[in-house]
């Protein structure tokens, strides 16, 4: 019996050892159901956010001009620009707005009111002719010489120069810039035919924004001569353009000078249908020699310059002093308005020959001068 139990015990342990030597070689090579090592996860780039569309914000401009007049009259008139709506005008990137104007001592509903559209790639100014309030809803409005060029004035002088400003070498020189045989036809300076020259002084901080100086020579054969201080805010603010900020003649006396009062975020809240209007420039008119004009003045007339239904000069002509006083009232009202009676351009005609402002003005809501006292 204990025999048979040994021979057992030792079947037995041949056999635990021959199962243990399996399992050794089965662990040595792998049993098969073994789990794989866990592949590298997969890295996946994520899609680069996508830039939102900057959302143009309307803006307000508010220009305070000094000296405005046609004899230099000292007064203040404010010029505002409504930039409301950007859109595509002849493929080019453009803001559709509205322009306001008044003199300080009238009402602001009494204004003289335009459509603009300011062209982002080189500054130019589209305006439409001068209308109501209420037509500025509607589709039909045609452009125009600009009235009132304040904003981009800078810009406006290089383009009648065939250059743009927005990349001129202007803003890195330090030797003047030279533009020749320029003729522009602006709102400020008038008409000018000749070379301007235009030297960068350095950043200034004295205005409303900070901008760059410049100092605009202006060499001419026919209007405004002289030095300009005009301050630019580079293109690198909300609107994407530069802008002029301040404008002065320190070298006259009644000069043109002007300065950007303020900048908002703000709508007219204006009923406007936006319209693209075309930058309008005009043409080198034939004008009176000097010879010519002073013999105007010593017949006791006065020269007036003849402009087209654009606001473009054509040339000019020697007339009596009612009817120059008469063409100036003209000017300073819409011109849809009538003719002012003799009796007004009378009062209008001590005013310019006193060099003296007007005592009393009122305008109806069409911006007609109905009354004016001297």
């Amino acid at each position: 019996m204990i025999k048979n139990i040994k021979i057992f015990l030792l079947v037995a342990i041949i056999l635990a050892l021959f199962l243990f030597g399996c399992a050794q070689q089965q662990g040595t090579q792998g049993t098969g159901t073994e789990k794989s090592p866990a592949p590298a996860a997969e890295t996946t780039e994520k899609p680069a956010p996508k830039e939102e569309p900057v959302v143009f914000s309307p803006l307000k401009f508010t220009y305070v001009n000094k000296n405005y007049g046609p004899q230099g009259q000292e007064s203040t008139r404010y010029v505002i620009y409504y930039l409301e709506k950007e859109q595509k005008c002849s493929s080019k990137d453009a803001v559709a707005g509205i322009l306001q104007s008044y003199d300080e001592k009238d009402s602001p509903e009494r204004s003289y009111w335009a459509k603009v559209t300011l062209y982002k790639d080189d500054g130019e100014l589209g305006s439409s002719e001068g209308i109501g309030k209420s037509e500025l809803a509607f589709d039909d409005a045609k452009s125009s010489k600009n009235e009132f060029d304040n904003i981009t004035q800078l810009n406006l002088i290089f383009h009648a120069a065939g250059k743009n400003f927005n990349s001129s070498e202007a803003w890195t020189s330090e030797m003047p810039v030279l533009l020749k045989n320029v003729y522009y036809n602006g709102a400020v300076i008038g008409n000018v035919l000749g070379d301007f020259s235009i030297t960068k002084k350095g950043l200034s901080d004295k205005y409303l924004e900070k901008c760059t100086e410049f100092a605009v020579n202006i060499k001419s054969s026919t209007g405004f001569g002289g030095q300009l201080l005009m301050c630019v805010a580079d293109k690198n603010n909300s609107l994407g353009l530069p802008y002029v900020v301040s404008l002065s003649s320190p070298d006259m006396n009644n000069g043109p000078n002007y300065e950007l009062e303020s900048i908002e975020k703000k709508s007219s809240g204006i009923t406007f249908y936006p319209q693209c209007m075309e930058p309008f420039y005009c043409k080198m008119p034939a004008l009176m020699s000097e010879q010519e004009k002073s013999a105007c003045g010593t017949a006791g007339k006065a020269v007036n310059e003849i402009r087209d239904d654009k606001g473009c000069i054509t040339g000019d002509e020697c007339i009596t002093m009612l009817e120059f006083a008469k063409k100036k009232l003209m000017e300073s009202q819409n011109p849809s308005c009538p003719e002012p009676s003799n009796e007004i351009a009378q009062e209008a005609l001590k005013c310019i020959q006193s060099s003296s402002q007007p005592k009393e003005i009122k305008n109806n809501e069409m911006g007609c001068i109905t009354t004016l006292k001297c």
